[in-house]
């Protein structure tokens, strides 16, 4: 199964806050993909940044490569919502 993770469930599963289990079951399992587009990612970053320091930052995104989650960085605006100029 394919999981994307917006910043709030990265940084519960970092901080080990409710909802972190959720995000460990799908990291834990061989079998599914989990994605966090860049953006999300600068989120996480800032919100350890302002809360702990530019190493912390570092670590949570280094944390949350290791735990499996592949960074996408592709914006398509035909793929979404938002209609095509």
């Amino acid at each position: 199964m394919k999981f994307v993770l917006d910043a709030c469930s990265i940084v519960a599963y970092l901080r080990d806050e409710p909802g972190a289990s959720a995000v460990a079951l799908a990291l834990e399992d061989a079998g599914n993909e989990c994605f966090a587009h860049s953006i999300n990612l600068c989120e996480v970053f800032y919100d350890f940044h302002r809360a702990s320091g530019l190493a912390e930052a570092m670590g949570a995104l280094r944390d949350i490569a290791l735990a499996g989650v592949v960074e996408r960085n592709d914006m398509n605006r035909n793929c979404g919502t938002l209609p095509a100029r």
